[in-house]
């Protein structure tokens, strides 16, 4: 995935696309730094897994500052913010719908013998583990807290 986004660089450099050059340049800025984390940690390899965390992370931090920047009235940074978050998006595989997510939670929540608050973290751990990084954590969590309160 990594190889992707430089190939996607040094294409984007070609072609005088000055957003994506910035966005991408971004993205390979933050996995360097994730890169040099691990390797402090005696982690010499990462994975895609590791970079598709890397990506989601940042995205989270593009689609919060747009809407940080829309309600202080500044639209033309928001758009910025954006553009940079459809960028990230390319590079992660396609979230689930609301209707997926849920199914994986109700399938996780049923295969637990009565189900309580204190297995929520041991159904959030296995829906995200299932969902592989396609699910919002706040979805989820929404979802499992709506079918620990049913009972």
């Amino acid at each position: 995935m990594f190889d992707r986004i430089q190939q996607e660089l040094k294409a984007a450099l070609l072609n005088k696309d000055e957003a994506r050059v910035s966005a991408l340049r971004l993205l390979i800025w933050a996995i360097h730094n994730f890169e040099i984390e691990q390797k402090g940690k005696g982690i010499q390899e990462i994975s895609d897994e590791d970079v598709s965390g890397v990506l989601r992370k940042e995205l989270k931090k593009r689609k919060e500052s747009a809407e940080i920047y829309q309600q202080g009235g500044r639209p033309e940074l928001a758009k910025k913010e954006l553009a940079e978050a459809g960028v990230i998006e390319e590079f992660l595989p396609a979230a689930l719908s609301d209707d997926e997510i849920e199914q994986v939670v109700e399938e996780v929540f049923h295969s637990f013998q009565n189900p309580s608050e204190k297995d929520f973290g041991a159904i959030m751990k296995e829906v995200i583990a299932r969902t592989q990084g396609r699910a919002e954590g706040g979805m989820v969590s929404a979802v499992v807290k709506k079918l620990l309160n049913k009972d």
